[in-house]
């Protein structure tokens, strides 16, 4: 759908699906939704040079506007292209549970680091990249972003990612395409219930990184 060639083509620089944070020469995906034209049309006058949406093109806009079955699979594969597949030059290590999340992933970057790997940390707290620390400002980043992340750890030379998995990103998708070295389930307790409705939906929600995202060869702990 979106290709290295395709994006060549018309010189994207960057990825984008928020129209709030739209650069120049980003191509823009259009979530389905009530405003997704209006949306469309704001990150076009902050200079994306396309838009991808599963939805016909509004008049006047054919010329930049890239019609696809799968919005969301469109912006996966074209975050693998772009990003260059960093995930498969990563051990990609994942904690979910309602608490626990952010210790257990500092030890586990910890221990990682102790055993001679430069270990990239996404999580509620900070996000690092080996000894470079950055303000976090989800528990699990969006899916581009995470990308992005990923990119500039491999860049970086890490060999490891450890990062926390909130019941949201999972439930929503954030992590499409990763396959997990390891994934750890900490515990379940009342939470989120407003987004999730009931606790069985939400542990369903945690079950995904065991049973979409764990590797075949991944190692699961409880």
């Amino acid at each position: 759908m979106i290709s290295e060639t395709l994006m060549q083509k018309l010189n994207v620089q960057g990825l984008c699906d928020d129209s709030r944070r739209v650069k120049a020469k980003d191509l823009f995906f259009s979530m389905p939704g009530e405003k997704a034209d209006e949306f469309a049309r704001t990150a076009l006058a902050s200079g994306a040079v396309a838009v991808v949406s599963e939805t016909v093109a509004p008049e006047g806009l054919t010329s930049k506007w890239i019609q696809v079955a799968d919005v969301k699979a469109a912006r996966l594969e074209a975050a693998q292209v772009f990003y260059k597949n960093p995930f498969a030059k990563l051990n990609a290590h994942a904690v979910t549970g309602t608490n626990g999340k952010t210790t257990s992933a500092f030890l586990m970057d910890a221990m990682l680091t102790a055993a001679g790997r430069k270990v990239a940390l996404l999580g509620t707290i900070k996000n690092k990249i080996g000894d470079t620390s950055v303000p976090a400002t989800l528990t699990t980043p969006g899916l581009l972003d995470l990308y992005a992340f990923a990119a500039k750890a491999v860049e970086a030379g890490c060999t490891d990612l450890v990062m926390e998995a909130s019941s949201h990103s999972l439930d929503q998708g954030r992590m499409a395409g990763v396959l997990y070295k390891s994934a750890l389930f900490s515990n379940l307790t009342q939470d989120h219930l407003d987004y999730h409705k009931t606790m069985d939906a939400y542990f369903e929600a945690k079950k995904l990184l065991f049973t979409r995202y764990l590797a075949d060869d991944g190692v699961a702990v409880v």
